[in-house]
């Protein structure tokens, strides 16, 4: 009897994956690493918006922790406008400007703590 009839060889040898089922797979994988954004309460909302104010008074670098699906990311940078009512926080980090809304902040860091 050939070796490929024995044991689990039948199966071993008839074995392919489609590359449709190879992609949805992937994505299915890819999915179950996504992490929920966290619900912070008051006092840190608080605490994070001091430290932004404190970083636009000050022109002081400040490290911002920004929620995102797969991982958070962080960027540093300088402060340099507010905007409460579309909730985006203006930072400059080398001659360029980023907008960020203030929803997607999850933690900051001010270099100086200077409360």
């Amino acid at each position: 009897m050939s070796k490929k009839l024995q044991g689990n060889g039948l199966w071993e040898s008839s074995r392919m994956i489609l590359p449709e089922h190879r992609t949805a797979y992937l994505q299915q994988r890819k999915e179950q690493e996504r992490i929920n954004k966290p619900q912070l309460d008051e006092q840190e909302q608080e605490y994070i918006y001091r430290l932004l104010t404190n970083s636009l008074k000050l022109k002081s670098s400040i490290t911002l922790s920004l929620f995102e699906p797969f991982g958070n990311r962080k960027v540093t940078g300088v402060v340099t406008a507010i905007n409460r009512q579309q909730q985006l926080i203006k930072l400059t980090q080398d001659d360029e400007s980023l907008y960020i809304a203030a929803d997607d902040i999850v933690h900051a860091v001010f270099d100086h703590e200077c409360l």
